[in-house]
């Protein structure tokens, strides 16, 4: 499930990372701006509806967490898991949300803690999603790693006791993994311009 907790530590270390390389060009710059900016993000406001007008009232940079806040509730509130809720939303919002979280847990922890964890549930729409945002590479990346995937199912399976099959598992992903880090893509940035050309899509009310 997407936490909150998790959209709120990338946003913090992303400040701090510009934060630091903007002092090391100017010694006296504030920490000020990365306090103020993760004040907005606590302070932000959670719709539990998307009309038209809210949508077009959001700035540019803050419609995706408004998206995943959204995505987030209906998780949050429904009975089922994480899959079973998400196919209940249309295409887009399972785009994004798809998207955003292998671009969140393969950033942070690799193929191998994508697979380990929840990430293998997306595997069916994994594909298609980067597609429809345009993120080819990102796409041809996946390939290759869900092929190491299928080819260690049983590594990834919960009480898997085979620590040698593991290891060779990962040393596998661990090729595929510098591909992503290097790869010249920006899935946020596609992620934004996917949610500009079908924001009527997000209209929930």
């Amino acid at each position: 499930m997407l936490k909150q907790k998790t959209i709120f530590i990338i946003l913090l270390l992303t400040l701090l990372i510009s934060g630091c390389t903007k002092l090391k060009s100017d010694k006296d710059a504030p920490f000020s701006k990365i306090e103020e900016e993760v004040s907005n993000f606590e302070k932000r406001t959670i719709y539990k509806e998307l009309t038209e007008e809210t949508l077009h009232k959001i700035p540019d940079e803050m419609l995706e967490t408004a998206i995943l806040d959204y995505i987030d509730l209906q998780i949050n509130k429904s009975n089922q898991n994480t899959y079973g809720t998400l196919k209940k939303l249309n295409k887009s919002f399972q785009i994004i949300y798809i998207t955003y979280s292998f671009d969140e847990k393969v950033s942070s922890e690799g193929f191998a803690g994508f697979f380990m964890n929840e990430g293998k549930i997306f595997i069916p729409d994994l594909l298609d999603s980067l597609r429809e945002i345009k993120a080819f590479t990102s796409e041809k990346i996946a390939t290759d790693a869900i092929s190491i995937y299928n080819k260690y199912r049983e590594a990834f399976l919960d009480g898997n006791t085979d620590e040698q099959l593991k290891t060779k598992a990962e040393s596998e992903l661990d090729r595929i993994d510098e591909s992503f880090y290097r790869k010249n893509e920006d899935l946020k940035e596609l992620r934004k311009i996917y949610i500009k050309e079908h924001l009527r899509d997000f209209i929930t009310k």
